[in-house]
């Protein structure tokens, strides 16, 4: 036997070898496309209040309260991409579990328009990701994401046309003592995300804008006085409300499957 001959059989004996190997490794990894878990959204609402007095001149009053609100929703992913390519696109699809809500007072001239409970929940969401690197890859990674959908504010007035002392601060206005509205918002989202991929789970930190257009300067809002009406039988002075959605942050914990 020559020595190429040798160095031939050695060669593919090696080559072989690592290609065992090489199968055993990848059959052993496996490709974990689907992402399932629960994302947490800190949403800034913007609330604003807006009538006018019984007076003659029918004098404007307004009022708003900015604040946070905490919600969950299932977030449930799709990475498309394998061992031949890297998962560079997902698709998302997100619905809202648990309702986050608020507390505040809206008053003028020292009395209560009312103590107001304000509620927030993603009715549903779905839209894409696009990753910098490979998203089925463990270690750190960013995205960006565009998501279309809606989501409800609620807000529930109690204590209204309350004031301290024995003599009305306004007697040119009296509000409702309690009183409703609800509300359904699109939404447009673009969101940038920071991740942290391990084998079987993903941990991905998101600051997301909520605006009427993806890449718009306008915030999510509606303004209408169709819920909280009017506060006399003429029809001349309404109540009017803005909601605005302003963005925030998540957290998205998902397992790997």
């Amino acid at each position: 036997m020559t020595n190429f001959s040798i160095f031939l059989k050695s060669f593919l004996f090696t080559s072989l070898l690592v290609l065992i190997l090489s199968h055993q490794v990848l059959a052993a990894k496996k490709q974990r496309n689907w992402r399932i878990g629960l994302g947490r959204m800190i949403n800034t609402v913007y609330y604003g209040y807006e009538t006018k007095k019984g007076d003659s001149d029918k004098t404007k009053v307004s009022a708003n309260s900015s604040g946070q609100l905490y919600s969950t929703s299932l977030v449930l992913e799709y990475l498309f991409g394998g061992r031949k390519s890297p998962a560079l696109f997902g698709v998302e699809f997100d619905l809202g579990t648990s309702t986050g809500q608020r507390n505040f007072t809206l008053e003028n001239s020292n009395k209560k328009i009312g103590d107001i409970l304000q509620k927030i929940n993603t009715n549903y969401l779905y839209g894409g990701n696009v990753y910098f690197s490979d998203g089925g890859e463990e270690g750190f990674n960013w995205s960006v994401g565009l998501m279309t959908g809606s989501m409800a504010v609620k807000q529930t007035f109690q204590n209204g046309n309350v004031y301290d002392g024995g003599s009305d601060p306004d007697s040119d206005i009296t509000y409702n003592t309690t009183q409703e509205s609800s509300h359904t918002i699109p939404v447009e989202i673009v969101k940038l995300g920071l991740e942290w991929i391990l084998e079987t789970a993903v941990f991905r930190f998101e600051y997301f804008s909520t605006k009427q257009t993806f890449f718009g300067s306008e915030d999510a809002q509606t303004i209408t006085s169709e819920d909280l009406g009017v506060l006399n039988s003429d029809n001349n002075r309404p109540q009017t409300e803005t909601i605005k959605l302003q963005g925030g942050l998540g957290l998205v914990v998902q397992g790997r499957f």
